[in-house]
């Protein structure tokens, strides 16, 4: 059985992923050992950096703002990034 770690009220972990349209969130960690995460991180999103999901598409993805401009995320990447609300 897997037991994902608790955080802030006792939510389970969340990812950007899991987010819906409008939706602004925290970034609470991205996995730097993952084939994605220094390329994340170049783009800004760390630890403590506010992101808004402008839209997100069926299977394609989904369109964030980040410190003024917006970037897409295919969701494999988009997993790499834990949220907090």
């Amino acid at each position: 059985m897997r037991t994902e770690k608790k955080y802030r009220g006792g939510l389970g972990v969340r990812r950007l992923s899991d987010l819906s349209d409008g939706q602004r969130v925290q970034i609470k960690r991205v996995n730097s050992k993952s084939k994605y995460g220094l390329r994340l991180m170049e783009m800004g999103f760390i630890p403590g950096e506010w992101v808004r999901v402008r839209w997100r598409g069926l299977s394609l993805g989904l369109c964030c703002e980040l410190m003024s401009y917006r970037v897409f995320l295919g969701e494999e990447e988009a997993r790499e990034v834990e949220i907090c609300f």
